[in-house]
């Protein structure tokens, strides 16, 4: 007989590992059956082990497309801006003695316009061998990338998620025969295979800060995004603001990190699940704005 692993089964096994508030466990996407299969998988090997859903990472923080709105105001970003790989191979080694992830993604601005994305991948799924390792990609470099990139992806188990915006719509079919030739594992953006017409705003920044952050937090689309940047764990993409502040000439409020050398995993574990005073900043209770996707024009109001 088939045996069953059900959703009481599993949120029983989390409270023995007092993990039951940073996110929902069993979340929509669990109505895949391989994923199922993966998130037991998972759990099994990190049995009794503080864990988080997901962290994002950036590669680089520019972008060769610079999409309007983006959320890491990458299109804010004017000069190439790489990360640097011993830094990150001391940052992830360091966190994953401390918190294992179920899902990583290597990121940016374009991950893929990085000299070095193919030590990324390695250093990545070494520190972190049982969990889901994807690179986020707007698809514009993947014709152009050697062939020591796919043996890297295939070598690390390393999957390709792939943003499909209007820009590349003529070259779709090309990618997609070219993704098969290398055996590549490949997801898509928005969780669908259709190409991205339109983005979405969900969190508009409030520049008074007179938003309650507990309100804030709780309805906020961003909270799961948890990002690794400089050797500090943000709660969301809101860590980047710091972009604007650049660019713009502005003094907004930067938020909180919480340094992953100075707390131990459980103190980071008990942190990313508290709204921060930041999230005052942040609208709730207001329906996600949609527009057409676009390339930035680098206006203030694309962020507020």
């Amino acid at each position: 007989m088939k045996k069953v692993v059900t959703k009481r089964h599993i949120l029983l096994q989390l409270r023995r590992v007092h993990y039951m508030n940073l996110y929902k466990f069993l979340d929509r996407v669990l109505g895949s059956l391989q994923y199922r299969s993966f998130v037991v998988w998972f759990y099994l090997q990190n049995l009794g082990k503080l864990w988080i859903p997901y962290l994002e990472t950036h590669l680089c923080d520019h972008c060769n497309l610079n999409c309007k709105s983006c959320s890491h105001f990458c299109p804010l970003v004017t000069e190439p801006t790489f990360t640097d790989l011993e830094q990150y191979t001391r940052d992830i080694r360091t966190l994953s003695k401390k918190l294992a992830i179920r899902t990583i993604r290597l990121m940016g601005g374009e991950p893929l316009l990085h000299p070095q994305v193919n030590d990324f991948m390695r250093v990545t799924r070494e520190a972190y061998p049982h969990s889901r390792i994807f690179i986020v990609t707007n698809g514009l470099l993947l014709l152009k990338m050697p062939n020591d990139f796919w043996e890297t992806l295939r070598q690390y188990h390393i999957r390709i998620h792939w943003s499909k915006y209007p820009p590349l719509r003529d070259k779709f079919a090309e990618i997609y025969k070219h993704l098969k030739k290398h055996r590549a594992l490949l997801e898509f953006g928005e969780m669908s295979n259709e190409d991205i017409e339109c983005f979405h705003s969900f969190s508009p920044f409030s520049p008074n800060g007179t938003e309650d952050p507990k309100q804030a937090f709780k309805g906020c689309m961003s909270k799961g995004c948890v990002n690794l940047y400089r050797g500090k764990l943000y709660t969301c993409p809101a860590c980047y603001v710091f972009r604007a502040n650049e660019y713009f000439h502005a003094n907004h409020e930067v938020p909180e990190g919480w340094d992953i050398y100075k707390y131990s995993g459980k103190e980071l574990q008990s942190f990313l699940n508290k709204p921060i005073p930041f999230c005052r900043y942040c609208h709730h209770g207001v329906h996600p704005k949609s527009f057409p996707w676009e390339v930035s024009k680098r206006k203030a109001e694309e962020w507020m």
